[in-house]
């Protein structure tokens, strides 16, 4: 029960508004899992070549690189799929 709690508390920090200075930037933000650990991935911006800033999704990670490597996928890949779940 102890770690359920905790898993949920991980959670509704990454969902929480306060968390998020760019709403507008990643849709699913605290919703997306990361494929190989399943930790939820949060919502980044980066600056990319030529000073544009790119958002992306990055996993929360492990301490243990052996178990993840906090792999990270564009905001706008995953954000389109989502969109054409939805719609279709």
């Amino acid at each position: 029960a102890w770690e359920q709690v905790q898993r949920r508390l991980g959670e509704n920090k990454a969902r929480a508004l306060r968390n998020n200075q760019h709403p507008e930037a990643a849709l699913l933000r605290g919703m997306v899992r990361c494929g190989v650990c399943g930790r939820v991935m949060t919502a980044t911006r980066k600056p990319g070549a030529g000073g544009v800033v790119r958002c992306y999704y990055v996993c929360g990670g492990s301490l243990d690189v052996t178990v993840c490597r906090r792999h990270s996928i564009n905001v706008e890949i995953v954000d389109a799929a989502a969109w054409r779940a939805v719609v279709m």
